[in-house]
């Protein structure tokens, strides 16, 4: 196609075009009607996160507690990472997400999991919860899969905070 006709027209456009017959070589290209892309301006697929991260969703002694032992937390993107104080090993991801990136962390972690009756899903080691526009995922980790059975009450106090 020339040059001068391949910036002519943009998606949507009704063209005629004028070919040559055995090598289909773009001669000529006509607009002849404007589509309505033109008028649509495109939007960022993700949204950058913030420069300060949000607060934790969960204290560190109510981690401590469901695991049994010290815990620390430090602030990892979209969320916090809770660690044992001994050995510095993590036991516990939590990852909050909105937009684009918290309605594809719901799809990806939601497909396999089991609906408890309190409104969240569990998934062997990850629990997720999904209220408005945010999703919640906490990730058991190495050491931390030992509390799996309190997986379903750390998710009902993610519940009860993002509903206050």
């Amino acid at each position: 196609m020339p040059i001068s006709s391949s910036t002519s027209c943009q998606d949507g456009d009704t063209v005629t075009v004028t070919a040559r017959p055995w090598s289909r070589r773009v001669i000529t290209l006509t607009v002849t009607g404007q589509g309505r892309e033109r008028d649509v301006v495109p939007a960022p697929l993700l949204q950058r996160p913030t420069a300060e991260p949000a607060p934790p969703l969960f204290r560190v002694s109510d981690v401590g507690q469901m695991f049994g032992r010290p815990v620390t937390a430090s602030a990892i993107p979209w969320g916090t990472q809770y660690c044992a104080a001994d050995n510095g090993k993590m036991l516990l991801m939590v990852q909050s997400v909105s937009g684009m990136g918290g309605r594809l962390a719901w799809r990806l972690n939601s497909a396999r999991g089991v609906e408890h009756p309190a409104g969240f899903l569990i998934n062997g080691d990850i629990g997720v919860y999904r209220t408005g526009d945010i999703t919640v995922v906490a990730n058991l980790t190495g050491d931390g899969r030992v509390a799996r059975t309190a997986l379903p009450w750390l998710m009902e106090q993610a519940m009860h905070r993002l509903r206050a």
